[in-house]
């Protein structure tokens, strides 16, 4: 049985973070139970609202300070990982000083280097030199796509064998979720038919696309603007790198344009995001970049039609969907178009077939991790 140690994940900006360790932690113990021993370290300070402890067979805690002189030699950790470990699934930048044989390093996206203009020239170096780090300095690099993969050797010259593609997948049973109508007009007053878009507010989602799209659509065809589902938008409000454009997006949102056809719901429970997903017309995710969409594979579990932009990762990911050109306002309002003249039929998939489906990837998430935690341990 393997010893695998997880550190806490994700921020109140990044929500995707929280979600891959309730994912792989519960596809472990689901899964892997008898092979992975699966172990939460966590410092003192931190808030685990967001964190399911009854997937972890145990729970360390390191008393100290996440200081600079800690990032640098974290005795207590490399004690912890020394002793108590055979793998530490590192996200949060472990001391360089850490057993390197020990350490399989996750690095989610190279959205930077894709799309530098996104950040400062602060945030772009700090997050560069923190991939460096990791890549460098470790042997063992776990990405969730291909394209990932492909950009890890590009950017870094990584040894290939040395990258690992692990694609995660999501821990849940849809019948849970769908056929919730009811509750969702009661709580959040939308209507039956909604289209549903759960991105974060941050530049490179690229939300402007969409607003851009329906402006087009009502310019030439009002009937068709009418026709179309509401838009359903959820997600945290802005963007730390670019605090103008989440005010700008909502300043349309919130016009007399778009009053009626855009519902804006908050940050929402992530039952209720599973809900909403489940329950809507398609999905529709405009983004720029993407290392592994978590809401794209959310639509997935639930059997959700997904409207996609054509980056090569969505098209890994989800080869069925409809795409289109991010930067081309017209392609997607062609697609919504011709979605309201039955050019395009949209057809959830069974819920027995979704679970079936989901199911199936759970089990190939989970093959795929053991098989990286073997190939670690023995390197």
């Amino acid at each position: 049985m393997f010893r695998v140690g997880f550190n806490q994940m994700g921020s109140k900006n990044w929500m995707g973070g929280h979600t891959y360790l309730k994912n792989i932690s519960s596809v472990i113990k689901s899964r892997l139970r008898g092979k992975i021993l699966l172990k939460l370290i966590i410092y003192n300070q931190e808030n685990l609202n967001h964190v399911d402890l009854t997937k972890f067979d145990e729970v360390i805690k390191i008393k100290q300070k996440n200081n600079f002189f800690n990032k640098i030699f974290n005795f207590h950790l490399n004690k912890i990982i020394n002793n108590k470990l055979d793998i530490y699934f590192d996200v949060n930048n472990s001391a360089i000083f850490t057993s390197n044989k020990k350490i399989l390093t996750w690095i989610p996206d190279f959205q930077h280097r894709h799309l530098p203009d996104f950040f400062s020239f602060f945030g772009y170096w700090k997050r560069e030199l923190s991939f460096r780090k990791k890549i460098f300095f470790r042997k063992n690099i776990i990405v969730s796509s291909k394209h990932a993969k492909k950009d890890c050797i590009k950017f870094y010259n990584k040894d290939p064998d040395d990258i690992h593609v692990v694609r995660f997948s999501i821990f849940t049973d849809p019948k849970k979720y769908i056929n919730k109508i009811s509750y969702l007009k009661k709580k959040y007053k939308i209507e039956k038919k909604y289209i549903y878009v759960p991105n974060q507010f941050w530049a490179h989602k690229n939300h402007e696309l969409i607003l851009r799209s329906l402006q087009y659509i009502k310019s030439k065809n009002l009937k068709v603007f009418n026709n179309l589902p509401q838009i359903i938008f959820t997600g945290i409000p802005f963007d730390m790198r670019d605090k103008d454009y989440s005010k700008k997006i909502f300043n349309k949102i919130n016009s007399l344009e778009f009053r009626e056809k855009i519902k804006y719901l908050g940050v929402v429970p992530i039952d209720d995001v599973y809900k909403l997903n489940a329950n809507c017309f398609c999905l529709i995710n405009p983004s720029f970049f993407e290392g592994w969409s978590t809401t794209v594979e959310e639509a997935k579990s639930f059997g959700t039609p997904t409207i996609l932009s054509n980056i090569p990762v969505h098209k890994e990911q989800c080869p069925e969907s409809l795409f289109f050109n991010p930067h081309k306002y017209k392609e997607l309002s062609k697609i919504l178009i011709d979605i309201d003249k039955k050019k395009h039929l949209l057809l959830r998939k069974k819920v027995e077939i979704a679970k079936k489906e989901n199911d199936k990837r759970n089990i190939e998430h989970s093959k795929q991790f053991l098989n990286v935690i073997k190939k670690s341990v023995n390197f």
